[in-house]
């Protein structure tokens, strides 16, 4: 049986919550240059826009930041995830506190958290190193049996 592959990216998808996440466009930032600093945004490996946890600009604090879609998992084996980790100095925050992890969640069936990447606490890393040292990384998630009947999606990051 041939695999069916579906590429999903941030601007070009219904989103059904986005609280205290932002889609910008590859480069975007709003202090430096992009790929710099703290706020200088992300240069994605694909060229196009991506899905921030945390927005610029923004005058509101979200505690637990979420971005909720639907996809139908029913025949899903796995799905493979483009990430990257702020590192102060990559154009985006590192997450240096407990609980800042990032999970991938089946809302309907099993509620599974499935982890996409570790905070710099959460991880084990000693300050001020972030999971795949703040560059792009593949994470494959295997979707278990019991979520493989959802159709709803949460990316969440519980910042706490």
């Amino acid at each position: 049986m041939a695999e069916l592959i579906y590429d999903l990216y941030p601007g070009e998808m219904t989103w059904q919550l986005l609280d205290g996440c932002a889609i910008y466009n590859s480069g975007y930032g709003v202090s430096g240059a992009a790929g710099t600093g703290e706020l200088g945004g992300f240069n994605t490996n694909t060229g196009k826009a991506y899905l921030s946890f945390g927005t610029f600009n923004s005058t509101s604090y979200v505690v637990d930041r979420e971005a909720e879609f639907f996809l139908n998992l029913t025949s899903m084996e796995y799905m493979i995830i483009d990430v990257i980790t702020g590192n102060d100095s990559n154009g985006g925050e590192r997450p240096n506190n407990f609980g800042e992890s990032l999970y991938l969640q089946s809302v309907t069936g099993s509620g599974t958290s499935y982890l996409i990447a570790n905070s710099g606490q959460d991880g084990g890393y000693t300050f001020p190193d972030v999971d795949a040292g703040g560059a792009w990384t593949t994470k494959t998630i295997y979707i278990s049996e019991a979520d493989k009947g959802g159709t709803e999606v949460r990316i969440v990051l519980p910042v706490r």
